[in-house]
């Protein structure tokens, strides 16, 4: 029954661990530009465009030296993605606003040492700057005027 056994059965294949596969671009192309990297040739002999690449080297294994090649060209089709940056917490000046009794009076209002500026020109320039900004700070001295 073993002799049938090893001319009927086919022997069970090595078991391997899964092959890790090349990757290009792996974040996928820019979004603005994806129409011209389609097209876009690459500086080789045969025509390759960055679609072609891409297709090419998804199919190699991450240890074949053919990978590392085609590599080579994701600084050509994967324009880098710009750093995530969390917004800019803008500085405030007066955030309840100005009184309604008095609003004309601090409107022309000179502010000591600000070079002829009024609590209405301070906002404004507060307003422009960022909270970590030293102006803002000093701006925001004035509030207390």
């Amino acid at each position: 029954t073993k002799l049938a056994e090893t001319l009927c059965c086919p022997p069970k294949p090595p078991t391997t661990s899964p092959v890790e596969m090349c990757s290009f671009c792996t974040n996928g192309f820019d979004d603005d530009v994806d129409d011209i990297i389609i097209d876009f040739l690459l500086p080789t002999m045969d025509g390759a465009t960055c679609v072609t690449a891409k297709d090419f080297a998804d199919a190699l294994a991450t240890d074949d030296d053919m990978c590392q090649t085609t590599k080579l060209a994701e600084t050509l089709c994967c324009p880098p993605k710009p750093p995530t940056t969390s917004p800019v917490e803008m500085c405030s000046f007066c955030t309840n606003g100005f009184d309604d009794d008095v609003d004309d009076i601090i409107i022309d209002f000179l502010l000591p040492t600000m070079d002829g500026a009024t609590c209405v020109t301070a906002k404004d320039f507060a307003d422009a700057l960022a909270t970590d900004d030293d102006m803002c700070q000093t701006t925001k001295l004035a509030e207390t005027l």
